[in-house]
């Protein structure tokens, strides 16, 4: 069974007040694209720093839902660390609230407990819901067939739209990773962006 089709129903637990509460938060706040999450006593209780959730815009039709978690190290030189779940269809936010995320939710799925292993400790971590329809990220209108060529496309386009509202990380050194079916996600963003980094010194 794929960890996301093992995990997938806790998405949905309504008696866990804790995780209703973060994804009520992520939704209300996702309308400011730059959102800080303020306000979540039970994360604040664990991880009393600062990070943001919201939408990145890539194109007119297509808005693709984000976490990102600045370093707690030196956000400013640290580097920069883009995460994908596979599937293909799984949440990314299944690695940061399950995996390596600097908030997690216990063994049980009862309480939040801060992970003293969470891969932000020395790297700006920024977690995407991706394609359209995945997680929070949604399209405008009909996406049609999602490729591997125009999911690569689409997240170029958020991560243009990403270095816009933090361009200081775009001197940062820069890592593409994930699992599952980001086995494919990773290479093929990876040569669009690198293509792109031929034709502009940064992704403009």
């Amino acid at each position: 069974m794929r960890l996301c089709e093992r995990y997938s129903h806790y998405y949905i637990m309504v008696g866990r007040s804790i995780l209703l509460v973060v994804l009520l938060v992520v939704v209300i706040r996702a309308e400011d694209p730059n959102a800080v999450v303020k306000n979540i006593p039970d994360v604040k209780a664990v991880y009393n720093q600062t990070w943001y959730s919201g939408y990145l815009d890539a194109g007119d039709e297509h808005h693709m839902h984000y976490f990102y978690f600045p370093s707690q190290g030196n956000s400013s030189t640290d580097p920069l660390l883009l995460w994908f779940n596979g599937g293909p269809g799984c949440s990314s936010l299944l690695g940061a609230m399950y995996e390596h995320g600097p908030f997690i939710f216990s063994d049980a799925f009862a309480i939040l407990i801060n992970n003293k292993y969470s891969w932000n400790k020395n790297a700006n971590v920024l977690y995407l819901e991706s394609p359209a329809q995945v997680g929070f990220s949604y399209t405008n209108g009909d996406p049609g067939v999602w490729t591997d060529d125009n999911v690569a496309q689409l997240n170029l386009k958020a991560l243009k739209a990403f270095f816009k509202m933090w361009p200081e990380l775009k001197t940062n050194s820069f890592y593409i990773s994930g699992e599952s079916y980001a086995g494919v996600y990773v290479p093929t963003l990876a040569e669009k962006y690198f293509n792109r980094l031929l034709q502009n010194r940064h992704l403009q």
